[in-house]
């Protein structure tokens, strides 16, 4: 729990450690709930708060590589890309 606010957030896990959600209540509310590929590599992020809206992304990576190579959200289309060297 914050002070002076009172906000509080909640952090759960799966067993392997890997953040599954992250909701915080009170003055600034959020949420961000996290999906897994079964590598461990992110998958999706469900997030959302009253200044930024709410948002679905989905993580692509390289098939050779396995790195990141965009994140888009479905419910903007904005698309983010990486490129590595």
């Amino acid at each position: 729990m914050e002070r002076p606010s009172g906000d509080t957030t909640v952090y759960k896990y799966t067993s392997a450690g890997r953040l599954t959600s992250e909701v915080r209540t009170g003055q600034a509310e959020y949420y961000r709930y996290y999906e897994y590929n079964p590598d461990g590599s992110r998958f999706s992020v469900s997030r959302g708060d009253a200044l930024n809206g709410a948002h679905w992304e989905l993580y692509g990576y390289d098939e050779v590589s396995g790195r990141l190579e965009s994140v888009i959200d479905l419910w903007s289309g904005t698309v983010n890309s990486f490129v590595w060297n």
